[in-house]
């Protein structure tokens, strides 16, 4: 039994040299990611091609005419007046994300209202399923169609912690007992936006993460003294 754990934004920079991970066996090494962001990055890891294959670049394409900001987009001229309030940006936004129904990734990120209107999203689906990566099939695909037993667990299932998706991977776990287990973790991204420029506190938040992760393997290994772990990242974080 295999599990496989992305951990967003854990560089090998960070993770090379920490003890904590010492639990995973076999080698450890540094891989180059690819041009853009994880949205770029992680199709790229789930389908094993390259992003001018799967076709998702960026988190948004410009695409006037199938906008998923068409609120912003009948704001017209005023638009650029929303950026003096970020409630009212924040609001709008949400409103949108209501109206359209859309349920994807959702960050409008530093992106000016007034451009907004013109933009379409490119992760629309879960990536952490059949699909998700359109017609670039992904891993999930193969499995679904080899007919594999497994699980994924993301924020796409509720977790809104790394502790929350984690949990939500035991209960599947115990429901299913799967084969292979697929877990994506976006705390530490979160964490190295913030503290990128503090190495001792990047490296206490990894092995905090690395001992959740060590955790969860003894737990499966109650229900199957064979699995094993692999732990990988999409990109690490340059301070600034």
């Amino acid at each position: 039994m295999r599990i496989h754990v992305l951990v967003d934004g854990l560089g090998w920079e960070i993770a090379k040299d920490l003890p904590a991970f010492d639990f995973l066996k076999g080698e450890r090494n540094g891989l180059e990611t690819v041009l853009g962001f994880s949205s770029t990055a992680i199709p790229t890891i789930l389908t094993g091609r390259m992003p001018e294959e799967h076709g998702i670049w960026n988190l948004f394409r410009y695409d006037p005419n199938h906008s998923d900001f068409p609120l912003f987009k009948r704001l017209g001229r005023y638009a650029g007046f929303v950026d003096r309030s970020r409630i009212l940006r924040k609001t709008l936004l949400e409103a949108n994300r209501l109206s359209t129904g859309f349920e994807g990734y959702y960050q409008a990120y530093e992106i000016p209202s007034a451009l907004l209107g013109s933009l379409s999203i490119s992760e629309r689906k879960n990536l952490y399923q059949p699909g998700g990566t359109g017609n670039c099939p992904s891993v999930f695909d193969r499995w679904k169609e080899t007919g594999r037993n497994w699980i994924s667990a993301s924020w796409r299932d509720g977790g809104k912690t790394d502790a929350q998706v984690l949990a939500i991977a035991r209960a599947k776990f115990v429901r299913q007992l799967p084969e292979s287990v697929f877990i994506y973790l976006a705390g530490f991204d979160a964490f190295g936006h913030r503290n990128a420029t503090d190495e001792s506190a990047m490296k206490s938040e990894a092995t905090r993460i690395a001992g959740m992760l060590l955790d969860f393997l003894n737990f499966c290994r109650r229900y199957n003294a064979c699995a094993q772990m692999d732990v990988f990242s999409d990109h690490g974080m340059v301070p600034l």
